[in-house]
């Protein structure tokens, strides 16, 4: 998190690292539990966090932690669906839900097709009771194809000629998206879907955040206040 906080692999100094944990500190808030936690328990702490320190984004990663809410209760997710739409109204902040996909098949391989907000495992209470459905797709066709042509580079006895067209095809697949974002509903104008390219700023140095180019160079740190 203080990488992504600050765009960049570490930080340059001390107080670089202090002024990013400052900032997780004042804006990150996490529900201390560990296990499987009750939803009204969870749903407590929220409207807490909520009235005392004005918290307005809340992320819940997922109903699967939900000891209450077994995958296989629709009626139970239902429920929890609409407490988290009326908290949301009651208090006016946003609420992020993570929800996996279900098993993809032989027509709908996951390296090709990303999911619909239909695909979502569970009730379709789910998607129905969203305002917004988002979906993070990851290209994994780009990992499956540079691994084998890294793995044709690895080789010695690849021939001069043949190692400079395979280093070629390593930069051609390096240029592709590592992801998509895919907005697939939105209530408030009916306007979708919205689909962004995503590039991931891997490696020792990056910032493990997803951008909408490939160009890292212009990455915005935390400002010093």
């Amino acid at each position: 998190m203080v990488r992504q906080a600050i765009g960049k692999g570490k930080p340059a100094s001390r107080k670089e690292f202090d002024r990013a944990m400052d900032w997780l500190d004042r804006w990150v808030w996490v529900y201390d539990f560990v296990g499987s936690a009750v939803s009204g328990k969870v749903q407590e702490c929220w409207e807490y966090a909520a009235r005392k320190y004005g918290i307005n984004h809340f992320v819940l990663d997922s109903l699967m932690k939900l000891q209450d809410v077994p995958g296989t209760d629709y009626d139970a997710q239902k429920i929890v669906m609409n407490q988290l739409n009326d908290f949301a109204k009651r208090h006016s902040v946003h609420v992020h839900l993570v929800a996996h996909s279900k098993k993809p098949d032989a027509k709908h391989p996951k390296e090709k097709v990303w999911p619909g907000e239909l695909d979502i495992s569970g009730s379709a209470d789910i998607p129905n009771g969203a305002w917004n459905v988002i979906c993070m797709w990851r290209n994994e066709n780009k990992q499956n194809d540079s691994e084998i042509v890294r793995q044709k580079l690895r080789s010695r006895d690849l021939a001069p000629e043949d190692r400079a067209v395979e280093q070629i095809a390593l930069a051609e697949i390096a240029k592709r998206n590592d992801a998509m974002f895919i907005v697939q509903k939105q209530r408030t104008t009916g306007e979708f879907p919205l689909c962004r390219r995503l590039w991931f700023d891997h490696g020792a140095e990056g910032s493990w955040r997803f951008r909408c180019d490939a160009d890292f160079t212009s990455l915005t740190y935390i400002e010093e206040t």
